[in-house]
């Protein structure tokens, strides 16, 4: 593209002089078109820095800060036909702070980014990550476009990149949370997508209550699973369950190298009774064709799932857990 001109406070007045000709025609297409009242939209970003777009000829684009009228910021850029660039004027320090956060030293091509290159890559995070949280969308698409110096790119908001990364996952995967799950890349792992993390989802009526259950886990870490004769862990947590479910059941093995229980197997449930237990214990065998064959199982002194574990594994020795043994006696205490 064209040479990028700064023109502004500098020592040295050869750009200045050099580029005064070019300076008076423009000023004279701000003050007719200004004078015109013909005034429009169209934001960029050049620079880290938002632009309005309020002129347009066959010679040039004109763009002013889109903070003007707020910061009273002089700052400008002239986008001539020809690819060449003109920047002049002085931001305010209230412009656009957010946008100005680690922007990279090297000066890439001047070269202009249009609204389909941002919006592509908007499409292709939300195929490729569609577990990203908006502000992780909108950081990774400000490094890649709107941290560039010397570079214009077309200005969307971060309620506009995170809106069509919403629209995009939606239309993609749907509104259903049980068919996103089965659905690539979210059913596999994510640095070997060929490996499948996504395990088994089932649901089923108790009563009047409809119960869901999901089964995850890492194929690498389920076959310890498969080892005779080991230990097993199983303990549920409510703290970092969503919306709609219950508990998070882990299905943890002992791992005799490191000395610790690793978590293999996570089921989602959306309740405690033994039944629940059953189902989440029974998928779990179901993975590795009713292999396992543990000798020592330890869990909370929940009725519920002491008796889902005798159910599945009767040759299992049941261990209650001293960790909650310690925290009942400490309830009993006055």
């Amino acid at each position: 593209m064209g040479e990028l001109f700064e023109v502004g406070e500098q020592d040295g007045g050869a750009e200045e002089a050099g580029s005064e000709e070019q300076e008076t025609e423009l000023e004279d297409e701000e003050t007719k078109t200004e004078e015109a009242g013909r005034a429009r939209t169209g934001p960029i970003v050049y620079n880290g820095f938002y632009y309005a777009r309020y002129h347009d000829s066959a010679r040039s684009t004109n763009y002013r800060c889109s903070s003007h009228k707020r910061t009273k910021g002089k700052a400008k850029v002239y986008h001539r036909a020809d690819g060449t660039i003109i920047q002049r004027g002085e931001h305010k320090p209230g412009c656009n702070r957010e946008i100005m956060r680690d922007i990279p030293s090297e000066r890439p091509p001047s070269a202009p980014v249009l609204t389909a290159d941002i919006l592509e890559a908007i499409d292709e995070l939300a195929l490729e990550q569609p577990t990203l949280s908006p502000q992780e969308v909108w950081d990774h698409i400000r490094k890649e476009f709107f941290q560039s110096p010397g570079r214009i790119t077309s200005g969307l908001t971060k309620n506009q990149v995170t809106g069509r990364f919403y629209r995009t996952k939606l239309k993609s995967f749907g509104n259903d949370v049980f068919v996103q799950i089965k659905t690539d890349p979210l059913c596999s792992v994510r640095e070997n997508p060929s490996l499948k993390f996504f395990q088994y989802h089932g649901s089923y009526y108790e009563g009047e209550a409809l119960h869901h259950f999901i089964l995850w886990g890492h194929p690498a870490l389920l076959d310890r699973l498969r080892a005779r004769q080991t230990s097993l862990f199983v303990d549920g947590t409510f703290r970092c369950v969503p919306a709609n479910f219950y508990q998070l059941v882990v299905v943890m093995v002992y791992d005799t190298i490191s000395n610790l229980y690793i978590p293999s197997c996570y089921a989602l449930a959306t309740g405690k009774t033994t039944k629940v237990y059953d189902y989440v214990l029974y998928h779990t065998n179901a993975c590795f064709d009713f292999a396992m064959d543990p000798a020592f199982i330890t869990c909370d002194f929940e009725q519920a799932l002491m008796n889902a574990v005798k159910h599945q594994f009767p040759r299992a020795k049941l261990i209650g857990c001293l960790f909650h043994f310690i925290i009942i006696i400490e309830d009993c205490l006055p």
